[in-house]
């Protein structure tokens, strides 16, 4: 994967860019690492637009009595928005320093992508920022191809191979999500000392029944009950436990619960932060949001507990438990006002 773009510019002022979470933090770390190398006294401190408050940043950017460097990390930027409402000291903050950044302290302004924040970015830009773009593919096929090169990128870092199957099989048991597959590459890595292949990702991953059973959720909060009810009496008659099926419902439950309750105008990567959860599972919730009433949530919900109870030993029949779950969030869904 190539590096991201980098404009030279004076340190003093940088942005980082992207809205791929896990490679905008690789970014902004390997800048901090790069400046401790010639610092080791560096003296860093990160915190969200919504913790920066009137007066905060003059002092963070104020040399330390100890003499290290100031490093300040901004994130979301995108939160920023022309009317910036709660977030108005920041604005103004983040606004009066780029007209004259200090040349004794070094900030990053990271900004996770969407339109908000802009005026931000044209002021550090026209300030002379300089800039790290990391890649955001936006298509399904852009999101294929980078996530393909990523792999081969995380094995290439360590001098090691995966073969074009290996590649495949590994997106094919564990889906997009960076931080999923950046664990697998370490592991993989970690345990096979020979070249990886599809045989070996399989005997790895592909019987996850976690990740199976998300397969089943996602039919199911998709409107699909039969289609849920068809894979998870396939994933049972396979020997698979339902107690990791009940859970992979659960989270996904828990998690279309949080995203619909929270603002329309939280960018994807920051409620993903917020909630300790991937972009692409906020992403999915806002989708299936308008279907479902607190009402309907609330029976989901109580359902699926009650179901983790059955299936870890309050019944005989786990995998008729199981598809009760399903058939209950099914009509939730299906009759909401």
């Amino acid at each position: 994967m190539p590096e991201p773009t980098q404009q030279t510019a004076p340190a003093a002022l940088t942005l980082v860019t992207g809205s791929e979470e896990l490679l905008v933090e690789r970014a902004t770390r390997s800048l901090v690492e790069e400046w401790r190398r010639g610092d080791p006294e560096l003296d860093v401190h990160e915190l969200g637009v919504a913790a920066l408050h009137k007066g905060d940043l003059a002092v963070l950017v104020s040399p330390s009595l100890f003499g290290g460097t100031p490093v300040v990390v901004i994130t979301g930027i995108e939160l920023l928005k022309a009317d910036a409402g709660e977030l108005g000291d920041a604005a103004d903050e983040i606004t009066a320093y780029l007209k004259a950044p200090s040349p004794d302290a070094r900030v990053v302004l990271v900004h996770g992508g969407g339109q908000s924040g802009k005026a931000v970015l044209t002021a550090a830009r026209k300030g002379g920022a300089r800039e790290v773009t990391t890649p955001s593919p936006r298509s399904r096929g852009e999101v294929r191809a980078h996530r393909e090169q990523f792999i081969r990128d995380e094995f290439g870092a360590h001098q090691r191979a995966i073969d074009r199957d290996g590649v495949t099989a590994l997106l094919e048991a564990l889906g997009t999500d960076l931080r999923d597959l950046s664990g697998a590459c370490a592991q993989l890595v970690s345990d096979v000392p020979d070249r990886v292949d599809r045989d070996v990702v399989t005997r790895y991953y592909s019987g996850r029944a976690e990740i199976t059973g998300f397969a089943v959720v996602d039919a199911l909060l998709d409107g699909n009950t039969a289609h849920a009810l068809a894979l998870a009496r396939q994933l049972v008659d396979s020997g698979t436990d339902p107690v990791p099926v009940v859970a992979a419902v659960a989270k996904q439950i828990r998690t279309l619960a949080r995203v619909a309750g929270a603002p329309r105008n939280v960018s994807p990567t920051t409620l993903a932060r917020e909630l300790g959860v991937a972009d692409y599972a906020v992403k999915r919730a806002r989708d299936w949001a308008p279907a479902w009433t607190p009402g309907a949530l609330a029976v989901a919900i109580r359902a699926t507990a009650a179901t983790d109870d059955a299936v870890k030993g309050g019944e005989v029949q786990r995998a008729y438990a199981l598809e009760r779950l399903l058939v209950t969030i099914g009509r939730a869904r299906a009759t909401r006002a």
